[in-house]
C-alpha cells in the first residue's frame, strides 16, 4: 500500500527528533557527566594530596618534640653535673675553712655513737639495782584471794584493788565497831599512782576479808577489822628487759612455809628443804614478766 503524504511527513518528524535526542544526550555527556567526572576525580586527588600534607606535618610535631625532649634531658644533666661539681668544691676547699666547727662536732657525735656502740649490754645486777624497786609495791600475800589471777597472767580489778590497799596505811582508816570504812579517794589515788588502768570500784577480798564498795557513802567498807599479812610469796628477778619507758622484769615465784617450797598456783610442794635459791627449782615454779610503762605496772606476762 502506498504509504500517504501525511505519513511520510510524520516519519521524517520522528527522525529527526530521534537525532536531536542523541545530539541531546552527547552534550550531557560531553558536559554535565564529565564535569562531574572531573570534580569527583579532583576531590580525590585533593583529599589524598590533603591526607599526605597532614602526615608531613605530624612528622615534623613529632621530630620537633623529640629534638626538644633531647635538649631538655641535655640541659638537666649539665645542671646536675654543675651542682655535683659546685658541691664537691665547696667541700673541698671551702668547707673546713668555714665549717670547721661543724666537722668537729660531727666527729665528737661519730666517736661517741662508735663507743656506744662498742658498749656491753648492762648485767642483771646492774638493771637490778636500777629497776627493782618497781616491785616493791606489788608484793602480795600466799593467802591472797588472787592469786590465780596473777598465775594467769591476768591484771584483774580485783588483783589491783588488793594491791593498792596492801599499799595504803591502814591507820588511816576509819574505825566503827567491829569493821573499816575506809573513803573512796585513798584506794582511787593509790590505784591511779600504781597502774595505767583506769580506776573501778568494785566489791573485794583482802586476805579473806570482804570489802564492800558502797556508792551513796563513797566508801569501802569491811567486814572486820584486819592487819597486813606478811606472809608474802618469795620472787627471784630473772631479767629485765628496757625499751624506752617500757620495762619489764621477769620473775621466779614460790611460797616458802615450814621449809617447804611450794607452787604458788599448783600449791604443790616443789622441795621439802628449801636451800635460800629459788633459782635451783626455776623449772617447777611460776614466772611472771611484769610490764611497766611510765613506772606504774600495766599488764603480766
Amino acid at each position: 500500500m502506498a504509504r500517504t503524504k501525511k505519513e511520510t511527513v510524520e516519519e521524517k518528524s520522528n527522525e529527526k527528533d530521534i537525532k536531536q535526542v542523541k545530539e541531546d544526550l552527547l552534550e550531557y555527556i560531553n558536559t554535565d557527566v564529565k564535569e562531574d567526572l572531573n570534580k569527583y576525580i579532583e576531590g580525590q586527588v585533593k583529599k589524598e594530596f590533603l591526607d599526605i600534607l597532614e602526615k608531613k606535618h605530624r612528622r615534623e610535631i613529632k621530630e620537633k618534640n623529640r629534638k626538644l625532649l633531647v635538649k631538655n634531658i641535655i640541659i638537666l644533666l649539665l645542671l646536675a653535673s654543675t651542682l655535683v661539681l659546685i658541691y664537691i668544691l665547696f667541700d673541698e676547699v671551702y668547707y673546713d675553712r668555714f665549717f670547721s666547727d661543724r666537722n668537729n662536732n660531727k666527729e665528737v657525735v661519730e666517736n661517741r655513737i662508735i663507743e656506744e656502740e662498742g658498749e656491753e649490754a648492762p648485767s642483771l645486777d646492774e638493771l637490778k639495782a636500777e629497776y627493782a624497786y618497781l616491785l616493791d609495791k606489788y608484793e602480795i600475800s600466799i593467802n591472797s584471794n588472787y592469786l590465780s589471777d596473777l598465775y594467769d597472767k591476768n591484771l584483774s580489778n580485783y588483783l589491783q584493788l588488793n594491791y593498792s590497799l596492801n599499799n595504803l596505811d591502814f591507820s588511816l582508816f576509819e574505825q566503827e565497831e567491829d569493821y573499816y570504812v575506809i573513803d573512796e579517794e585513798l584506794i582511787k589515788d593509790k590505784y591511779e599512782e600504781l597502774f595505767t588502768d583506769e580506776y573501778a570500784s568494785s566489791n573485794f577480798e583482802y586476805n579473806g576479808n570482804r570489802i564492800r564498795y558502797f556508792n551513796k557513802l563513797k566508801s569501802y567498807i569491811s567486814n572486820s577489822f584486819f592487819e597486813k599479812d606478811n606472809s608474802l610469796i618469795q620472787r627471784e628477778i630473772i631479767n629485765i628487759e628496757v625499751d624506752n619507758d617500757v620495762v619489764s622484769i621477769t620473775t621466779v615465784e614460790a611460797i616458802i612455809s615450814d621449809n617447804l617450797v611450794v607452787n604458788p598456783k599448783s600449791k604443790e610442794i616443789i622441795n621439802e628443804e628449801y636451800d635460800g635459791n629459788l633459782l635451783d627449782y626455776q623449772d617447777l615454779l611460776e614466772q611472771v614478766t611484769y610490764e611497766f610503762e611510765n613506772n606504774k605496772l600495766n599488764s603480766l606476762k
